[in-house]
């Protein structure tokens, strides 16, 4: 969905909150804008959501002045799991360049910035005792001269060994590296070595 963005975000002189937050549900009375509410509270300007459980796809203003897009289940009336979406804040809704539900786990949407323009990718990965056909993603949807945030709820494990990729894993992990996590380390060395590489 193309938009004409009236303002740019994020500047080298200011600081631009972002965040990610399993949600649970949005699926009940209130739970939106008490979402907008602690978005505001941590002063955040874009949040992806993770089982938003929302279906179909769409974008929601809400009362308070945020926009809410979402890419859910293809009908309505199909139960109401997974979903994911994006919350831009008053400012950040009008730098919204444009956005694409691709289903029920991966939304993306296209920022316009004052350096260069971000593409965000929000997603919701299965467990890793999903069938291997319900984890294909898109990654390599965004302009190469893009900043490219990838964030959601992975679920991967990444332990503590980061030899080798110090610069894209901290040590903080809990556990041993799963599959989804050793998927997720692959993607993001390859993405860090792909951007060094480019003008």
């Amino acid at each position: 969905m193309k938009r004409s963005p009236r303002m740019k975000l994020f500047s080298p002189k200011f600081r631009t909150w972002i965040g990610q937050w399993n949600e649970r549900t949005l699926y009940e009375s209130g739970k939106a804008a008490l979402l907008a509410a602690e978005m505001r509270r941590y002063r955040l300007e874009i949040l992806g959501v993770s089982e938003a459980r929302w279906n179909q796809f769409g974008e929601t203003e809400l009362a308070t002045g945020e926009l809410f897009i979402y890419s859910g289940k293809g009908n309505k009336d199909d139960a109401h799991e997974r979903g994911v979406g994006i919350v831009l804040s008053g400012h950040a809704k009008k730098c919204l360049m444009e956005w694409g539900p691709i289903d029920d786990r991966i939304i993306t949407a296209r920022i316009n910035a004052k350096v260069q323009k971000i593409t965000i990718i929000q997603c919701y990965a299965p467990t890793n005792n999903a069938e291997p056909y319900e984890k294909e993603a898109v990654v390599d949807m965004a302009p190469n001269r893009d900043i490219f945030i990838v964030m959601g709820d992975f679920n991967a494990k990444l332990g503590r060994n980061n030899a080798n990729i110090e610069r894209i894993m901290g040590k903080e992990g809990l556990g041993d590296v799963n599959e989804n996590g050793e998927e997720l380390v692959d993607f993001c060395a390859l993405k860090y070595w792909w951007n060094s590489l480019s003008p």
